[in-house]
């Protein structure tokens, strides 16, 4: 697995909790259009605080954080639940549905995939390739991870092409770094 974040910047794992449950409580009215500047993205965005997908998503982003301070050899852990993360359920109705190509601006990248079929790329070598991920977790590797790491930790490129005839919902946390980010770059002595 720590092999797989340095050399790949991802992750695939398994996950017991069946998130299909917690979706159905979800009200759908809560989600908002995302829509990004010069972007095509076709799909809603719901921003939680609370409750039973995102205490699901702290248990996960706990371990995640205890994965990186590993691979990295810091201390990592202040940083957890930073109020800068962003934890949401991405939600592609049955039409078809596009989430641009982009990394993600943290330290990595929580994403719970429901049971739908796989339509999230990521981009490997110049070429894009499909993650198998129904009903598995990723973990990969955001921007502010390749920046503490002196670039030898990449992040990760994907992007989503949902097509036709099935909804999609993903739960995700981006889990960034809370104040005085600057002081880790100068605690990487491995790179």
């Amino acid at each position: 697995m720590t092999y797989d974040l340095i050399k790949d910047g991802f992750v695939v794992l398994d996950y017991d909790e069946n998130i299909s449950e917690y979706l159905q409580e979800i009200d759908k009215e809560q989600f908002e259009d995302l829509y990004l500047k010069d972007s095509n993205w076709r799909c809603k965005i719901h921003k939680m605080k609370d409750g039973k997908l995102f205490d699901l998503l702290l248990k996960y982003e706990k371990m995640a954080f205890e994965i990186y301070e590993n691979i990295l050899n810091i201390d990592l852990i202040q940083h957890y639940n930073s109020e800068e993360s962003l934890s949401s359920i991405i939600y592609y109705d049955n039409n078809s549905g596009f989430h641009g190509e982009h990394t993600d601006y943290g330290f990595f990248n929580i994403v719970l995939n429901n049971n739908s079929d796989d339509c999230m790329y990521y981009e490997s070598n110049n070429e894009w390739k499909l993650f198998k991920t129904k009903n598995k977790m990723i973990i990969m590797n955001g921007e502010e991870i390749e920046k503490i790491s002196n670039g030898k930790m990449k992040a990760v490129n994907h992007k989503v092409i949902k097509p036709y005839g099935f909804e999609r919902h993903i739960v995700t946390k981006i889990c960034y770094p809370k104040n005085k980010k600057d002081e880790l770059l100068k605690k990487i002595n491995w790179l």
